[in-house]
């Protein structure tokens, strides 16, 4: 579906996707009159959701599963798409370096992509397990990329720019405006071990740790979830530090699943729920460098380095609008006692864009 110049949606097309979910047995699906695109849209997913999950369904969906469908279906629609196999052509023009050939061991994706919460304007994060890496292996690399830069014709990487991190070096706009970031790593005591320049110490790769919480997570509360993905889109929504989010990315999954661990997201129903309480729990510990002092779960993690180098990237401007902007989010998750379309108006006025679904530019 794609809304027309007015925001609406073509009528016949609309009675053509009732007619299919009727067909398939999702009951007898009807819209309320004059609804919105947004509003129309959760309502058809509202009802195929239903037939999906084999939910008997006498009645019309309510407005909180309306509101529910609304953001799964939000939450489900942001990710990197067709954009994952440029990685190959990147790694191709690295391994035919002098430097490199023969000497990477491994390779696979890390960061927000590898735990399923890649977003449209995410960064790619691309782990290369180096044999016999040392503390300059961010150095070593940096120099490889700008080498094989300068000596290829290849257009897209010719144009990108590299950027030399802590952690890893960051090729800039290689492809509509997508950035890829080379971390790189080496085998040490049988572990996937990156050195930290700021501690002088080697630590162990965070990713390969963390990976099984999150699917934990989202095989035991697929809608909490959900809920974590959206708080990266709202996070990404928002321009705090200098064409930046105002939360660092890895920060999300920690505080989500720190908020797991100690009993925030029981007893919730809806995907709004568990977003709510998200917001909540952020909101108290955001600028909580050591987070993990009662959790269980997640105390094998020496996250403590992580969260100190992400909360010293928060600058005043950002402690003081950053709260501001979490009590609005959750005043307007907070009425649940709504007809669906001032629920829908509110989800839109919360990412700050109306529609709130479109089709995801990186499946094209």
């Amino acid at each position: 579906l794609e809304p027309n110049a007015t925001g609406s949606l073509d009528p016949a097309r609309v009675e053509s996707l009732l007619a299919a979910l009727q067909s398939i047995g999702a009951g007898s699906p009807s819209l309320p009159h004059q609804a919105s695109y947004d509003l129309i849209l959760a309502t058809l997913v509202a009802y195929f959701r239903r037939h999906l999950l084999s939910t008997p369904a006498p009645s019309c969906p309510s407005s909180q599963e309306i509101l529910a469908s609304l953001l799964t279906a939000k939450a489900l629609g942001r990710g990197q798409g067709r954009r994952h196999s440029l990685r190959h052509s990147i790694l191709g023009l690295l391994c035919r370096h002098p430097k490199l050939r023969g000497r990477i061991c491994s390779v696979c994706r890390g960061g927000s992509v590898a735990m399923a919460l890649d977003t449209t304007s995410s960064d790619h994060d691309i782990i290369l397990c180096l044999k016999d890496g040392g503390v300059n292996m961010v150095e070593e690399l940096h120099s490889v990329i700008l080498d094989t830069k300068e000596g290829c014709h290849q257009e897209r990487l010719q144009r990108a720019e590299v950027i030399k991190k802590d952690f890893a070096v960051e090729i800039r706009n290689y492809y509509r405006k997508v950035d890829f970031d080379l971390v790189p790593v080496t085998l040490l005591e049988s572990q996937e071990q990156q050195w930290d320049p700021q501690r002088q110490v080697w630590q162990s790769l965070l990713h390969p740790r963390l990976a099984p919480h999150i699917q934990g997570l989202s095989e035991k509360h697929p809608d909490a979830f959900f809920a974590m993905r959206l708080v990266k889109i709202w996070n990404q929504s928002m321009d705090f530090r200098q064409g930046k989010p105002p939360l660092v990315t890895l920060h999300i999954p920690l505080l989500t699943l720190s908020a797991w661990e100690r009993g925030c997201l029981n007893d919730c129903h809806f995907v709004q729920d568990y977003l709510l309480r998200i917001f909540q729990y952020i909101l108290e510990n955001w600028l909580r460098e050591h987070l993990l002092d009662s959790e269980t779960m997640l105390i094998g993690l020496e996250v403590e380095p992580h969260l100190q180098r992400m909360i010293g990237k928060y600058d005043e401007a950002t402690r003081q609008r950053f709260p501001v902007a979490l009590q609005q989010g959750i005043q307007l998750l907070s009425g649940s006692d709504g007809i669906a379309q001032q629920l829908v108006d509110s989800a839109c006025q919360l990412f700050g864009c109306r529609p709130l679904l479109c089709r995801n530019a990186c499946s094209r």
